[in-house]
């Protein structure tokens, strides 16, 4: 039977060799990271307080929360090297030529976030962020930014895939993720001007599909400003949200297509688990956008980690341990979480990874 302060000592010994290396990073940093990621699996919120109940270390209630607090406030936390050696780990050993990014956006009590990451079996790994400071929707020099963050970290060998809803169908965005040599899945608004192939021009919502319906369009020009094109058009109905969609490409106008971007709203079921249904984000009450950068960074962490064991215990054949049904209902997220929290209460080795594909 291993006391809880060894159990956390095996997540501190996995940072440091993970972060050994990367400049600038100091040994108090990965320490104060391990406590914080393990406070928030432990708690499943990201309330100061709950946390600090959590912490594997002696002192009084006010300076654990002190000590969390100092984390989040320190501006030397530099948060692209650290979560750039995680999202290493994280491709390593993707097993695929072809990698899919999802870009979104959130919006949670006074901040709205940006958020890029890969589609991945119902839910999508977080990738960058970036907390913005406006309401509504996001800028494409917004957008571009965020791309740029994570452009060293993708190997070279990978053909990428960017998808995003109504909120990135920008001209300007297709034309740089063309310029990258990217594909693009991106949403349109349905009063866009566009030509048809055949010269025939219309709004997109006078080719709206019908409930059940994905009608195709190739060799389309969009907006009578640009006339950016030729690009290929999906359209389709939106069976939970209940309207037409409509998705322009750079790829075949095909089911394979289609079935291709329908990946992007895995994205929401990663918002869900940070917040409701997962890490409760809405328990926090920072105020301050760089504050709540670091704390995104500690959820980031803990969220690839738990998708890292959630893998494993599919796997190794223990599911049923966590989930009854003949079927594998939880995402991998959820059967991480419990594995960990179970172990922890059960006094278990914990496992210990940032590679979900292995």
């Amino acid at each position: 039977m291993l006391p809880i302060p060894t159990l956390y000592d095996t997540l501190q010994s996995h940072l440091c060799q993970v972060l050994s290396g990367v400049p600038r990073i100091r040994i108090t940093q990965i320490r104060n990271l391990a406590l914080w990621v393990w406070g928030l699996v432990k708690a499943r919120s990201c309330h100061l307080g709950r946390v600090a109940d959590q912490l594997p270390i002696g002192g009084s209630k006010p300076s654990r929360i002190r000590r969390l607090k100092r984390f989040l406030m320190n501006p030397r936390i530099l948060i692209d090297a650290i979560y750039g050696r995680i999202v290493q780990k994280v491709l390593e050993r993707w097993h695929k030529d072809y990698l899919t990014l999802a870009i979104d956006r959130t919006d949670w009590d006074a901040f709205n976030i940006l958020f890029v990451g890969i589609p991945f079996v119902g839910r999508t790994i977080p990738l960058a962020w970036t907390v913005l400071d406006h309401e509504g929707n996001s800028s494409f020099q917004e957008q571009k930014a965020l791309l740029e963050k994570i452009l060293p970290w993708i190997p070279p060998h990978l053909k990428v895939g960017l998808l995003g809803d109504g909120e990135f169908r920008s001209v300007e965005l297709m034309r740089y993720v063309q310029s990258l040599g990217w594909d693009f899945g991106l949403g349109q608004a349905e009063d866009t001007y566009v030509i048809l192939a055949k010269g025939r021009r219309c709004q997109l919502r006078d080719l709206a599909a019908k409930p059940g319906q994905v009608r195709f369009f190739e060799g389309v020009y969009l907006t009578d400003l640009h006339l950016f094109g030729p690009v290929n058009l999906i359209c389709y109905w939106d069976r939970e949200k209940k309207e037409a969609r409509f998705m322009a490409t750079n790829l075949p106008a095909v089911h394979r297509t289609f079935r291709w971007g329908k990946t992007r709203s895995w994205i929401e079921g990663t918002f869900r688990d940070y917040k409701s249904q997962g890490f409760d984000l809405e328990a926090t009450r920072l105020v301050h956008a760089d504050r709540l950068q670091k704390l995104l960074l500690v959820i980031a962490v803990a969220y690839v980690w738990m998708y890292h064991v959630g893998r494993w215990v599919l796997r190794t054949g223990r599911r049923k341990q966590l989930d009854a049904a003949p079927k594998r209902s939880f995402s991998f997220f959820r059967l991480g979480l419990d594995w960990i929290t179970q172990a922890i209460s059960r006094f278990q080795p914990i496992k210990v990874g940032f590679a979900p594909y292995s």
